[in-house]
């Protein structure tokens, strides 16, 4: 079960003069294009062994989101929002687990576009789960002048982008180094992980995700004497031919550099850095249906400046952004 939040005192100015992304919050989830959850919870990073603090981030991460003004460059009509408030924790983790996914799963059924604020990367498997729920009930009708409406054999894809391949096996129960072991083992998809850092993980997660058919992008893959390379990382998306339209976006803060993400369970001063990412995430929203966007591990206790929780809020910011004005070109 989830619980409402106190938005009301995040934004104090007159927002007639002064818009924000705050009055973008609709109270009817009928009428919502996005959806906010959050997961107030790091015990699965508890559980491996990692620092705390990421059960704050949640409404930290809001603070920041919510007080961001209305895009300058982009023309279209303002999204709806509607915060669906954060996981309670009255039970064990892993039955906040199967009741996030029913929450999930009744809020993507309604076609919406869900973003999450974690807590640990533990949540990426519950995220994950409701998204390939959703794909699993979806149907098309490849020949609209008939009346058969079948299921869509194509796979959906799983992107993650993090310093970790986070496919540890489940001897210590749940933690925050297993999602995507638990959804390979329960799920088929298209798998690709990004930013993978080579001192964060070893080859016997690699040979898992290989023997599984998932791709790996490391972070000198996308490098060219030291500087991002776009080209490489299209070049790399292209050589895998997986057109598919539907998609979830995982990401976890430690992807990036320390230096704009100091405020996580383990940082280190490699990284990824926020315009790179940028491009790349735009790519995806252009190339995919985006349906769920997680953000994961973000610790406002081991923050400065809260430049962790800003980077987390701008890239919702900028995926609603990105993805509101990719739909009003297609019409």
């Amino acid at each position: 079960m989830f619980e409402k939040v106190k938005l009301d005192k995040i934004v104090s100015q007159d927002t007639k003069k002064d818009p924000r992304v705050y009055d973008w919050l609709q109270k009817d989830l009928g009428v919502s294009d996005y959806v906010i959850f959050g997961y107030p919870d790091d015990e699965g990073i508890k559980n491996n062994g990692g620092r705390l603090g990421a059960s704050l981030a949640p409404d930290v991460i809001r603070k920041f989101f919510y007080k961001m003004r209305p895009s300058l460059f982009y023309n279209f009509k303002s999204p709806a929002l509607h915060d669906f408030g954060n996981l309670k924790m009255d039970t064990d983790l892993a039955t906040r687990h199967k009741q996030a996914v029913i929450d999930l799963d009744g809020v993507l059924d309604q076609g919406k576009t869900v973003i999450s604020f974690g807590g640990g990367h533990d949540y990426g498997y519950v995220d994950g789960k409701s998204f390939l729920n959703f794909c699993a009930k979806k149907t098309f009708n490849p020949k609209p002048k008939k009346s058969k409406v079948i299921k869509a054999d194509k796979k959906p894809l799983i992107i993650n982008f993090d310093a970790h391949f986070d496919v540890r096996n489940m001897d210590q129960g749940i933690t925050s180094g297993t999602p995507f072991y638990r959804l390979l083992e329960e799920e088929v998809f298209e798998f690709i992980e990004i930013g993978i850092q080579e001192q964060c993980n070893t080859k016997a997660h690699y040979d898992y995700i290989k023997s599984k058919g998932g791709h790996v992008l490391f972070l000198n893959d996308l490098l060219t004497q030291g500087h991002f390379d776009f080209k490489k990382f299209t070049d790399f998306i292209i050589s895998l031919n997986i057109k598919h339209t539907t998609c979830y976006l995982s990401v976890d803060i430690d992807a990036f550099s320390n230096a704009f993400a100091p405020g996580c369970s383990q940082s280190f001063a490699t990284g990824l850095t926020p315009e790179p990412f940028f491009l790349m995430m735009n790519y995806f929203i252009e190339n995919f249906d985006i349906r769920s966007l997680g953000i994961y591990e973000v610790s406002p206790t081991l923050d400065f400046d809260d430049i962790t929780s800003k980077l987390a809020a701008l890239i919702a910011y900028k995926f609603i952004n990105f993805k509101q004005n990719i739909k009003c070109n297609a019409n």
